[in-house]
């Protein structure tokens, strides 16, 4: 059995019932569109692209009052939801063969902001830096000098590999934070149907300034790595505090991805959680195509 990942109660419930026409099963199709608080959405559009024995076709309806829309169809192969409504992010993802009802929740656009946006990676394009702790700036989305043009040191890493060949070689990276309050929080991605997959807000504690990685290979034992590509963070940079120990100024944002990947936000505006970001506000304006960060 096939299941969808939930964001506040994203659902799938398998039904295997069938009836019989001209030789073919039918199968029943029901998707349930909500919102965050378990809520059906009225009027929300949902496209069903069925692929059948004889080709594909697609099937467009609206939710009802209970926020239901239901087709069907014989000999179902497969289908492929795309559901969408005005001042919602679109939720697209792969049904199953057969009947099934599908819980949806379709996540409201809330206050996305401009934010500075970018996709690089760590040491991709530096050869020279293995072994030194380098610098990185997220407003100016460089190293820190003499390696770029970076400002402020928003953090620091120190990568070393060595390699004998491809099957044998070890690799260990160093993120830290060296201003106090600055840091990580990891994060897992519960609901893959929706194209914005943070919260909508930062958290306000529990920040960790420094973590490690490693990735080991030998020909003779299985590969060694906590290295985890489907874990991503929040992050707080460039925090003061107050005597009494409050934060009065920070910047807060969000790292779709995995280190050594850095595919980051950063909300520019002082003591703004916020991270939902508005990929038509992009603050970088000059990024090629590999660069540039579609999602919110």
């Amino acid at each position: 059995m096939i299941k969808l990942c939930k964001f506040s109660m994203v659902v799938v419930l398998l039904i295997f019932n069938s009836a019989c026409a001209d030789g073919l099963d039918l199968w029943t199709v029901k998707v349930k569109v909500i919102d965050d608080a378990g809520l059906p959405i009225v009027d929300a559009k949902v496209v069903m692209n069925f692929l059948l024995p004889e080709g594909s076709n697609n099937y467009m309806g609206f939710s009802n009052d209970k926020g239901i829309v239901q087709k069907t169809r014989p000999g179902v192969l497969r289908v492929i939801f795309l559901v969408t409504k005005d001042e919602h992010y679109d939720a697209r993802f792969e049904g199953i063969r057969g009947s099934q009802e599908v819980m949806v929740v379709l996540r409201e656009k809330k206050n996305p902001i401009p934010m500075y946006a970018k996709k690089t990676h760590l040491h991709a394009d530096k050869k020279n830096i293995k072994g030194n702790w380098v610098g990185y700036d997220f407003m100016v989305g460089d190293y820190m000098p003499p390696y770029g043009r970076g400002v402020y040191k928003d953090f620091e890493f120190n990568y070393t590999y060595d390699r004998v060949d491809f099957f044998n070689n070890r690799y260990n990276l160093v993120i830290r934070f060296a201003n106090k309050g600055d840091g990580l929080i990891e994060f897992k991605v519960n609901d893959y149907t929706s194209k914005f997959k943070s919260d909508y807000l930062a958290p306000e504690v529990g920040y960790k300034n420094e973590f490690k990685y490693y990735e080991y290979r030998s020909s003779s034992d299985p590969m060694l790595s906590n290295v985890d590509r489907s874990r991503k963070y929040y992050f707080r940079v460039r925090t003061q505090f107050d005597e009494d120990g409050s934060v009065v100024s920070a910047l807060y944002g969000k790292l779709y991805s995995e280190f050594p990947d850095l595919h980051y936000y950063l909300n520019p505006n002082d003591n703004d959680r916020n991270i939902e970001f508005d990929p038509m506000q992009n603050l970088f304006l000059n990024l090629t195509k590999k660069e540039r960060q579609f999602e919110p």
